[in-house]
Protein backbone atom coordinates (compact mmCIF):
# COMPACT_ATOMS: atom_id res chain seq x y z
CA UNK A 1 0.00 0.00 0.00
CA UNK A 2 0.95 3.64 -0.17
CA UNK A 3 1.65 3.79 3.57
CA UNK A 4 3.93 0.79 3.41
CA UNK A 5 5.81 2.38 0.52
CA UNK A 6 6.46 5.34 2.81
CA UNK A 7 7.62 2.85 5.49
CA UNK A 8 4.66 3.72 7.73
CA UNK A 9 3.46 0.61 9.53
CA UNK A 10 -0.35 0.39 9.83
CA UNK A 11 -0.02 -1.73 12.99
CA UNK A 12 1.93 0.99 14.77
CA UNK A 13 -0.69 3.55 13.72
CA UNK A 14 -3.40 1.34 15.16
CA UNK A 15 -1.76 1.06 18.57
CA UNK A 16 -1.08 4.79 18.94
CA UNK A 17 -3.17 6.27 21.75
CA UNK A 18 -4.02 9.59 20.17
CA UNK A 19 -3.99 11.44 16.88
CA UNK A 20 -1.05 13.44 18.17
CA UNK A 21 0.96 10.25 18.58
CA UNK A 22 -0.02 9.12 15.09
CA UNK A 23 1.02 12.47 13.65
CA UNK A 24 4.38 12.34 15.45
CA UNK A 25 5.02 8.80 14.21
CA UNK A 26 4.15 9.69 10.60
CA UNK A 27 6.23 12.87 10.68
CA UNK A 28 9.21 11.07 12.21
CA UNK A 29 8.99 8.27 9.64
CA UNK A 30 8.72 10.65 6.69
CA UNK A 31 11.48 13.02 7.75
CA UNK A 32 14.07 10.60 9.17
CA UNK A 33 16.93 10.32 6.66
CA UNK A 34 17.60 6.87 5.27
CA UNK A 35 20.84 5.21 4.26
CA UNK A 36 19.73 5.55 0.63
CA UNK A 37 19.58 9.33 0.97
CA UNK A 38 22.96 9.54 2.66
CA UNK A 39 24.61 7.32 0.05
CA UNK A 40 22.93 9.01 -2.91
CA UNK A 41 23.51 12.59 -1.76
CA UNK A 42 26.97 13.05 -0.29
CA UNK A 43 26.72 16.22 1.75
CA UNK A 44 29.33 17.72 4.06
CA UNK A 45 28.59 17.57 7.79
CA UNK A 46 27.53 21.20 8.01
CA UNK A 47 24.74 20.53 5.48
CA UNK A 48 23.25 17.48 7.23
CA UNK A 49 20.03 19.41 7.87
CA UNK A 50 19.33 19.25 4.12
CA UNK A 51 18.68 15.50 4.46
CA UNK A 52 15.55 16.38 6.44
CA UNK A 53 14.29 18.28 3.39
CA UNK A 54 15.43 15.81 0.73
CA UNK A 55 14.11 12.67 2.42
CA UNK A 56 10.36 13.47 2.59
CA UNK A 57 10.38 14.94 -0.93
CA UNK A 58 12.13 11.85 -2.33
CA UNK A 59 9.84 9.42 -0.46
CA UNK A 60 6.64 11.21 -1.46
CA UNK A 61 7.72 11.56 -5.09
CA UNK A 62 8.86 7.93 -5.38
CA UNK A 63 5.77 6.44 -3.72
CA UNK A 64 3.33 8.68 -5.57
CA UNK A 65 4.93 7.81 -8.92
CA UNK A 66 4.85 4.12 -8.04
CA UNK A 67 1.21 4.31 -6.91
CA UNK A 68 0.12 6.19 -10.06
CA UNK A 69 1.99 3.75 -12.30
CA UNK A 70 0.09 0.85 -10.73
CA UNK A 71 -3.21 2.67 -11.25
CA UNK A 72 -2.46 3.37 -14.91
CA UNK A 73 -1.28 -0.18 -15.67
CA UNK A 74 -4.41 -1.79 -14.16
Amino acid sequence: TYLQCLRIQPFILSICDSNTDRFKYILHTLVRPTEVDMLRFHLPAYLNFVYYIITPVRKLFFCTARFLKKLIIK
